[in-house]
């Protein structure tokens, strides 16, 4: 299914999934579960905006990873990956910022859509740039990448890296985590990226916390945009849900509904 939102028209993309163990769940999971893992393709304003890109090559480093599904999702969705204009990135994780390389890993990588722009949060930089490099931390490794290459490009906080889309600081999960923002004459869709893992933590935002880096932090961000999602009546995105959704109430309480 096609969004169209502020003139952009909005494609989520199937790039496999993760197993998540039970406590990253919530208290009710009847034990791990296969999670969905997206990216978002962005099409209008004489742009092709890829949001995040899946694992790619560090798929490896978490099995069952989808790999290279994000290119056959791109195929199904009708865009050559030659035609993406740039690539932003809600945050530096391995599911999220691993398919902006290519090549086995750890090395040798390169960027995976040649010389597009990869936009990066820049209040995040100076957490990945002095990060221990261990197993899970492909963001120190990707970033050195893409400098390399002279496809690194940082945004602010409040900033519209691409023309129409707003990015806000969504502290607490990863550094730099951020979500998106699209207006228009529709209304208003939030890319609310790892805010939620699942669609009960909507209901029970304390339930998602386990990879959080400030747990505390996190709840709060989770907490103050599920309110703001369901005040404004928008749209919502998240990068482990396989559907849009809205915040409505049910029988009192948030819950994620599939729009």
């Amino acid at each position: 299914m096609t969004l169209r939102f502020g003139g952009w028209e909005i494609d989520l993309l199937d790039c496999g999934s993760i197993e998540l163990p039970a406590a990253a769940l919530g208290p009710e999971a009847a034990g791990p579960a296969r999670t969905a893992v997206t990216a978002t393709l962005l099409r209008g304003h004489g742009r092709t905006v890829l949001v995040d890109a899946g694992t790619g090559p560090c798929a490896v480093l978490w099995p069952g990873a989808g790999g290279d599904a994000l290119l056959g999702a791109l195929e199904r969705a009708g865009a050559a990956p030659s035609a993406i204009t740039e690539i932003l990135l809600t945050h530096l994780d391995f599911d999220h910022s691993g398919g902006v390389v290519a090549g086995a890993w750890p090395e040798p990588i390169a960027p995976a859509f040649g010389a597009a722009p990869v936009l990066v949060a820049e209040f995040g930089l100076d957490a990945w740039w002095a990060a221990e490099e261990r197993t899970l931390n492909v963001g120190t490794r990707v970033l050195r990448c893409l400098r390399d290459a002279g496809v690194l490009s940082a945004f602010g906080d409040g900033t519209e890296p691409v023309p129409g889309v707003l990015a806000r600081s969504a502290p607490g999960h990863s550094p730099g985590h951020t979500v998106l923002e699209i207006s228009g004459e529709e209304g208003v869709l939030l890319h609310l990226a790892d805010v939620i893992h699942d669609r009960s933590h909507v209901e029970h935002p304390d339930w998602d916390g386990y990879y959080d880096d400030a747990a505390d932090a996190a709840l709060a961000t989770r907490t103050a945009l599920i309110a703001e999602a369901e005040a404004r009546g928008a749209v919502v995105l998240a990068s482990h849900v396989e559907a849009p959704g809205r915040i409505e109430r049910r029988d009192g309480v948030a819950s994620w509904v599939d729009r």
